[in-house]
């Protein structure tokens, strides 16, 4: 057993990064697994109920962009 129960599949956010996501995602659900496959969602929005639905500003488009609070948050939150 490799100890690993959930794959979290997180490129950067371009067409090329999210197809090759979908693709590893593909790849670890058809290889008898029994493991989660996700897909990091640069799409989602949290609720803040100081600024309403807050998501991923548009202008960070890959992971090394984010900062190291914004990672720990990530984390946190489950998310990571």
């Amino acid at each position: 057993m490799t100890g690993v129960d959930r794959f979290l599949f997180f490129y950067d956010r371009d067409r090329t990064g999210l197809e090759g996501a979908r693709r590893a995602q593909e790849a670890v659900s058809s290889s008898g697994f029994d493991r989660e496959a996700d897909v990091f969602d640069w799409d989602r929005f949290w609720p803040s109920p100081v600024r309403g639905d807050v998501g991923i500003p548009s202008s960070i488009t890959d992971p090394a962009e984010f900062s190291i609070g914004q990672l720990q948050w990530l984390r946190h939150e489950g998310i990571l």
